[in-house]
């Protein structure tokens, strides 16, 4: 605390008597209005130094609120982004699906999964089974 006090521009040995009072005691009377004077300054600075720490931590806190603010609703559109997607990929499966339905129904033998590895798998054999007829799947002996 003294440190603290002689940075501030109080005399090292008035801020030690400070915390003499019996040092007090034996000073002049223009020694205590020094001594006063340096006290006074150094309240007013270290009032000055707190008001500007205060208003510094207040501006933090106000960042700290604008960035969380942000993050949520960062967090609350990425999450309709992947509602959006989830639900166009599901229009759209069950588009692809009703459009194979109303083929199949006209008789048209296309697989119910279309770009899928086994939509690919089943036109890949019914194309073989075409072309090469049943025993196009048997093993070669």
């Amino acid at each position: 605390m003294v440190a603290r006090l002689v940075e501030s521009g109080l005399d090292a040995s008035a801020a030690c008597r400070l915390f003499l009072p019996a040092g007090l005691r034996h000073m002049s009377g223009p020694e205590l209005a020094e001594l006063l004077d340096q006290v006074e300054t150094a309240i007013r600075d270290f009032s000055e130094e707190l008001v500007q720490q205060l208003a510094h931590r207040d501006e933090l806190e106000f960042e700290k609120e604008v960035k969380n603010s942000f993050i949520t609703v960062l967090i609350e559109v990425q999450n309709k982004q992947k509602e959006q997607r989830e639900l166009m990929k599901k229009r759209r499966k069950e588009k692809g699906l009703s459009l194979q339905n109303s083929r199949i129904e006209k008789g048209s033998q296309m697989p119910l999964k279309r770009f899928s590895m086994e939509g690919i798998s089943n036109i890949l054999q019914s194309s073989i089974r075409q072309t090469f007829g049943s025993s196009g799947t048997d093993k070669q002996v």
